[in-house]
């Protein structure tokens, strides 16, 4: 019976640490790729995009959440550089 629960524990503890390691792993992941879409953009924070500022823009664009012609002082070259990074079609500035 000991041997059992003795086991049981070491495997909820191995499941865990696992589960810590991959969160910590993809939300590196994440930042990283708004971190450089901030880098991009003009940073001025002017809230045309429909976002409070450039990094909750970022921020939705890493995950997906808007699209990369929302930016209008970056213009087109701030549009072909997010395209390019993000692997998508460049878009008209709308």
């Amino acid at each position: 019976m000991l041997v059992g629960i003795v086991i049981l524990a070491g495997l909820a503890l191995g499941f865990a640490a696992l589960l810590v390691i991959t969160s910590r792993l993809f939300a590196a992941q994440e930042v990283s790729v708004a971190a450089e879409i901030e880098r991009i953009l003009p940073r001025i924070q002017c809230g045309k995009c429909g976002f409070p500022g450039c990094a909750p823009y970022a921020r939705a664009l890493a995950a997906g959440a808007a699209p990369i012609n929302r930016c209008p002082p970056g213009g087109d070259e701030t549009i072909r550089r997010l395209a390019e990074l993000l692997g998508c079609d460049v878009l008209p500035l709308g």
